[in-house]
Protein backbone atom coordinates (compact mmCIF):
# COMPACT_ATOMS: atom_id res chain seq x y z
CA UNK A 1 0.00 0.00 0.00
CA UNK A 2 1.00 3.42 -1.14
CA UNK A 3 -0.42 6.98 0.59
CA UNK A 4 -1.04 9.53 -1.52
CA UNK A 5 -0.47 12.82 0.50
CA UNK A 6 -2.34 16.51 -0.28
CA UNK A 7 0.49 19.22 1.18
CA UNK A 8 -0.28 23.01 1.33
CA UNK A 9 1.90 26.00 1.98
CA UNK A 10 2.32 29.72 1.06
CA UNK A 11 5.43 28.90 -0.24
CA UNK A 12 8.80 31.31 -0.38
CA UNK A 13 11.25 31.47 -3.15
CA UNK A 14 13.71 29.08 -1.51
CA UNK A 15 11.00 26.25 -0.57
CA UNK A 16 9.94 26.86 -4.36
CA UNK A 17 13.49 26.08 -5.45
CA UNK A 18 14.22 22.90 -3.39
CA UNK A 19 10.41 21.41 -3.95
CA UNK A 20 11.64 22.14 -7.94
CA UNK A 21 14.77 20.35 -7.18
CA UNK A 22 13.16 17.62 -5.80
CA UNK A 23 10.48 17.11 -8.89
CA UNK A 24 8.24 19.02 -7.27
CA UNK A 25 6.33 21.86 -9.58
CA UNK A 26 5.32 24.42 -7.84
CA UNK A 27 5.18 28.33 -7.46
CA UNK A 28 5.57 31.23 -5.42
CA UNK A 29 3.27 31.50 -3.02
CA UNK A 30 0.23 29.86 -1.98
CA UNK A 31 -0.09 26.56 -3.92
CA UNK A 32 -0.85 23.07 -3.22
CA UNK A 33 0.55 19.40 -5.24
CA UNK A 34 0.14 15.88 -4.19
CA UNK A 35 2.76 13.23 -3.48
CA UNK A 36 3.00 9.59 -2.98
CA UNK A 37 4.94 8.26 0.36
CA UNK A 38 7.67 6.21 -2.20
CA UNK A 39 9.12 9.45 -3.31
CA UNK A 40 12.84 9.07 -2.92
CA UNK A 41 13.04 12.27 -1.62
CA UNK A 42 9.26 12.43 0.86
CA UNK A 43 10.51 12.92 3.73
CA UNK A 44 12.79 15.42 2.80
CA UNK A 45 9.24 16.96 1.09
CA UNK A 46 6.99 16.87 3.97
CA UNK A 47 9.36 18.71 6.36
CA UNK A 48 9.99 21.60 3.92
CA UNK A 49 6.16 21.30 3.79
CA UNK A 50 6.05 21.58 7.64
CA UNK A 51 7.62 24.45 8.09
CA UNK A 52 6.67 26.43 4.83
CA UNK A 53 4.19 29.64 6.02
CA UNK A 54 0.47 27.85 6.20
CA UNK A 55 2.24 24.61 5.69
CA UNK A 56 0.38 21.34 5.87
CA UNK A 57 0.06 17.89 4.58
CA UNK A 58 -2.44 15.15 5.03
CA UNK A 59 -3.51 11.75 3.21
CA UNK A 60 -5.31 11.97 0.56
CA UNK A 61 -5.60 8.01 -0.79
CA UNK A 62 -4.24 5.03 -0.81
CA UNK A 63 -3.36 2.48 -3.58
CA UNK A 64 -2.93 -1.12 -3.25
CA UNK A 65 -0.68 -3.38 -4.80
CA UNK A 66 -1.60 -6.49 -6.76
CA UNK A 67 -0.58 -8.70 -3.57
CA UNK A 68 -2.66 -6.87 -1.35
CA UNK A 69 -5.33 -7.18 -4.44
CA UNK A 70 -4.96 -10.57 -4.75
CA UNK A 71 -5.29 -11.54 -0.75
CA UNK A 72 -8.93 -9.77 -0.35
CA UNK A 73 -11.98 -11.68 -1.03
CA UNK A 74 -14.32 -8.02 -1.32
CA UNK A 75 -13.68 -4.73 -2.25
CA UNK A 76 -14.93 -1.66 -1.39
CA UNK A 77 -15.83 -0.11 -4.75
CA UNK A 78 -15.38 3.82 -4.83
CA UNK A 79 -15.93 3.79 -8.92
CA UNK A 80 -18.23 6.75 -10.21
CA UNK A 81 -20.29 5.84 -13.88
CA UNK A 82 -21.07 8.51 -16.02
CA UNK A 83 -23.81 10.60 -14.36
CA UNK A 84 -27.27 11.77 -15.73
CA UNK A 85 -29.08 15.26 -14.73
CA UNK A 86 -31.98 14.36 -12.38
CA UNK A 87 -34.00 12.87 -11.12
CA UNK A 88 -33.39 16.24 -9.11
CA UNK A 89 -30.79 19.25 -9.04
CA UNK A 90 -30.83 19.60 -5.42
CA UNK A 91 -29.38 17.23 -2.84
CA UNK A 92 -31.56 16.98 -0.18
CA UNK A 93 -34.74 16.99 -3.41
CA UNK A 94 -32.88 13.94 -4.80
CA UNK A 95 -32.11 11.76 -1.44
CA UNK A 96 -35.99 12.37 -0.97
CA UNK A 97 -37.21 11.38 -4.28
CA UNK A 98 -34.67 8.35 -4.01
CA UNK A 99 -35.32 7.09 -0.82
CA UNK A 100 -38.23 8.85 1.28
CA UNK A 101 -39.00 10.55 3.99
CA UNK A 102 -35.75 12.54 5.76
CA UNK A 103 -34.69 13.11 9.23
CA UNK A 104 -35.44 16.38 10.10
CA UNK A 105 -32.15 16.74 12.16
CA UNK A 106 -29.67 15.26 9.91
CA UNK A 107 -31.60 15.10 6.92
CA UNK A 108 -30.46 11.20 6.48
CA UNK A 109 -33.37 9.15 4.65
CA UNK A 110 -35.34 7.07 7.45
CA UNK A 111 -34.49 4.02 5.32
CA UNK A 112 -31.32 3.15 3.67
CA UNK A 113 -32.82 1.33 0.97
CA UNK A 114 -34.03 2.88 -2.57
CA UNK A 115 -38.15 3.04 -3.41
CA UNK A 116 -39.46 0.46 -4.95
CA UNK A 117 -41.79 2.98 -6.32
CA UNK A 118 -41.26 4.47 -9.33
CA UNK A 119 -38.50 7.23 -9.42
CA UNK A 120 -39.33 11.12 -11.61
CA UNK A 121 -37.67 12.67 -13.93
CA UNK A 122 -38.43 15.73 -15.90
CA UNK A 123 -37.47 14.19 -19.32
CA UNK A 124 -36.80 10.87 -19.86
CA UNK A 125 -33.47 10.02 -19.70
CA UNK A 126 -31.10 8.65 -22.59
CA UNK A 127 -29.28 5.62 -22.25
CA UNK A 128 -27.14 3.39 -24.57
CA UNK A 129 -26.40 -0.87 -23.68
CA UNK A 130 -22.40 -0.07 -24.15
CA UNK A 131 -22.49 2.48 -21.65
CA UNK A 132 -23.69 -0.52 -19.06
CA UNK A 133 -24.41 1.90 -16.57
CA UNK A 134 -25.20 5.44 -15.50
CA UNK A 135 -25.82 7.37 -11.57
CA UNK A 136 -27.29 10.20 -10.02
CA UNK A 137 -25.76 13.61 -10.80
CA UNK A 138 -25.65 14.07 -7.01
CA UNK A 139 -26.01 10.30 -5.93
CA UNK A 140 -22.92 8.49 -6.73
CA UNK A 141 -23.90 4.64 -6.16
CA UNK A 142 -27.97 4.83 -7.16
CA UNK A 143 -27.24 3.42 -10.65
CA UNK A 144 -29.29 3.57 -13.74
CA UNK A 145 -29.51 0.89 -16.77
CA UNK A 146 -31.04 0.16 -20.20
CA UNK A 147 -33.58 -2.92 -19.46
CA UNK A 148 -31.70 -4.69 -22.00
CA UNK A 149 -28.81 -4.54 -19.51
CA UNK A 150 -30.93 -5.53 -16.23
CA UNK A 151 -32.09 -8.59 -18.15
CA UNK A 152 -28.79 -9.55 -19.21
CA UNK A 153 -25.84 -8.19 -16.80
CA UNK A 154 -27.29 -6.96 -13.43
CA UNK A 155 -30.56 -9.39 -12.67
CA UNK A 156 -27.91 -12.25 -11.77
CA UNK A 157 -25.89 -9.62 -9.60
CA UNK A 158 -28.82 -9.65 -7.50
CA UNK A 159 -30.38 -6.12 -8.61
CA UNK A 160 -33.86 -5.09 -8.61
CA UNK A 161 -35.70 -2.97 -11.20
CA UNK A 162 -37.57 -0.01 -10.20
CA UNK A 163 -39.68 2.09 -12.76
CA UNK A 164 -38.50 5.01 -14.32
CA UNK A 165 -41.40 7.56 -14.90
CA UNK A 166 -40.60 11.21 -16.76
CA UNK A 167 -43.01 14.67 -17.38
CA UNK A 168 -45.78 15.74 -16.12
CA UNK A 169 -47.71 13.29 -17.74
CA UNK A 170 -45.25 10.09 -15.60
CA UNK A 171 -44.98 8.42 -18.89
CA UNK A 172 -43.19 4.90 -18.30
CA UNK A 173 -39.65 4.55 -19.93
CA UNK A 174 -39.74 1.86 -22.01
CA UNK A 175 -36.29 1.55 -21.98
CA UNK A 176 -34.29 2.61 -19.43
CA UNK A 177 -34.67 1.35 -15.01
CA UNK A 178 -33.03 2.22 -11.55
CA UNK A 179 -31.17 -0.37 -10.01
CA UNK A 180 -32.24 -1.42 -6.72
CA UNK A 181 -29.32 -3.13 -5.09
CA UNK A 182 -28.79 -6.05 -2.11
CA UNK A 183 -28.66 -4.59 1.10
CA UNK A 184 -26.36 -5.50 3.85
CA UNK A 185 -28.20 -7.30 6.81
CA UNK A 186 -25.16 -6.58 9.15
CA UNK A 187 -22.97 -3.38 10.02
CA UNK A 188 -19.47 -2.83 9.34
CA UNK A 189 -16.32 -3.42 11.67
CA UNK A 190 -16.38 0.15 11.72
CA UNK A 191 -15.32 1.77 15.28
CA UNK A 192 -11.37 2.61 16.24
CA UNK A 193 -10.82 2.96 12.37
CA UNK A 194 -9.66 5.68 10.22
CA UNK A 195 -13.51 5.65 8.37
CA UNK A 196 -15.29 5.98 11.81
CA UNK A 197 -15.10 9.56 12.01
CA UNK A 198 -18.55 11.35 11.60
CA UNK A 199 -20.54 14.50 11.70
CA UNK A 200 -21.85 16.19 14.33
CA UNK A 201 -25.82 15.71 14.07
CA UNK A 202 -26.21 18.91 15.92
CA UNK A 203 -24.13 20.81 13.78
CA UNK A 204 -24.30 20.74 9.85
CA UNK A 205 -21.00 22.52 9.80
CA UNK A 206 -18.49 21.24 11.94
CA UNK A 207 -15.97 18.70 10.97
CA UNK A 208 -15.92 15.32 11.64
CA UNK A 209 -14.85 13.78 14.09
CA UNK A 210 -15.74 11.23 16.73
CA UNK A 211 -19.64 11.85 17.70
CA UNK A 212 -22.79 10.10 18.96
CA UNK A 213 -25.47 8.96 16.53
CA UNK A 214 -28.47 11.19 15.76
CA UNK A 215 -30.94 11.03 18.20
CA UNK A 216 -34.11 11.09 16.14
CA UNK A 217 -33.06 8.86 13.47
CA UNK A 218 -30.05 7.21 15.42
CA UNK A 219 -27.98 7.04 12.23
CA UNK A 220 -24.30 8.70 11.61
CA UNK A 221 -23.09 10.53 8.32
CA UNK A 222 -19.57 9.33 8.30
CA UNK A 223 -16.65 10.78 6.08
CA UNK A 224 -17.32 10.49 2.50
CA UNK A 225 -13.70 11.41 1.76
CA UNK A 226 -11.32 8.73 3.73
CA UNK A 227 -9.95 6.11 1.87
CA UNK A 228 -6.11 5.86 3.41
CA UNK A 229 -6.70 2.09 4.57
CA UNK A 230 -8.38 -1.37 4.05
CA UNK A 231 -11.81 -1.16 4.16
CA UNK A 232 -13.38 -2.89 7.66
CA UNK A 233 -15.63 -5.86 7.42
CA UNK A 234 -18.87 -6.79 8.48
CA UNK A 235 -19.63 -8.28 11.81
CA UNK A 236 -21.12 -11.04 9.96
CA UNK A 237 -20.02 -12.63 6.78
CA UNK A 238 -22.53 -11.64 4.46
CA UNK A 239 -22.32 -14.00 1.01
CA UNK A 240 -22.66 -10.99 -1.88
CA UNK A 241 -21.32 -10.08 -4.97
CA UNK A 242 -22.71 -6.80 -4.87
CA UNK A 243 -23.76 -4.48 -1.57
CA UNK A 244 -24.40 -1.40 -0.54
CA UNK A 245 -23.71 -1.05 3.75
CA UNK A 246 -26.37 0.39 6.31
CA UNK A 247 -23.73 2.89 6.65
CA UNK A 248 -23.91 6.32 5.14
CA UNK A 249 -20.92 7.88 4.00
CA UNK A 250 -21.94 11.41 2.88
CA UNK A 251 -25.40 11.04 1.41
CA UNK A 252 -24.04 7.69 -0.30
CA UNK A 253 -23.89 4.32 0.97
CA UNK A 254 -20.39 2.38 0.64
CA UNK A 255 -20.75 -0.30 -2.17
CA UNK A 256 -18.62 -3.64 -1.35
CA UNK A 257 -18.38 -6.25 -4.13
CA UNK A 258 -16.49 -9.81 -4.99
CA UNK A 259 -13.78 -10.32 -6.39
CA UNK A 260 -15.94 -11.74 -9.44
CA UNK A 261 -18.12 -8.75 -9.94
CA UNK A 262 -14.63 -6.84 -9.56
CA UNK A 263 -13.54 -8.94 -12.11
CA UNK A 264 -16.80 -8.36 -14.37
CA UNK A 265 -16.00 -4.64 -14.05
CA UNK A 266 -12.07 -4.98 -15.47
CA UNK A 267 -13.14 -7.39 -18.30
CA UNK A 268 -15.66 -4.74 -19.40
CA UNK A 269 -13.02 -1.88 -19.18
CA UNK A 270 -15.06 -0.13 -16.71
CA UNK A 271 -12.62 -0.23 -13.47
CA UNK A 272 -8.90 -0.97 -13.01
CA UNK A 273 -7.46 -3.37 -10.40
CA UNK A 274 -4.69 -1.04 -8.78
CA UNK A 275 -6.58 2.68 -8.76
CA UNK A 276 -7.78 4.40 -5.85
CA UNK A 277 -11.29 3.79 -5.76
CA UNK A 278 -10.92 -0.17 -5.47
CA UNK A 279 -10.02 -0.68 -1.79
CA UNK A 280 -9.42 -4.44 -0.19
CA UNK A 281 -11.71 -5.00 2.74
CA UNK A 282 -9.44 -6.40 5.34
CA UNK A 283 -9.81 -5.39 9.01
CA UNK A 284 -7.85 -2.22 8.74
CA UNK A 285 -3.89 -1.80 10.03
CA UNK A 286 -4.27 1.66 11.12
CA UNK A 287 -6.63 3.20 13.58
CA UNK A 288 -4.77 6.77 14.09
Amino acid sequence: MKLNYYCYGNWNLDEVKSLNELGIKIELGPASFKVFDDHAQFDEIINITSKAKEGRSKKNFAIYDVNEINKATHYLLEWSPKDLKGPKEQILDCLCESYGKLCCNCNLPHSIKLLEEPIHFDKEPKMKNSELVYCSELLYNVWFTTKDNYENIFKKWKFKPRPIIFGKNRSLSLNSICLIPPYSSSNLLIDNTVYDESMNPMNKNSAYGQFAACEFCNQKLYSKSTLIDYFPKFEIDNDFDYIHTKEWFGYNHRTIVSRAFLDFMHKVKKVKYEAWYTVPVINPINTN
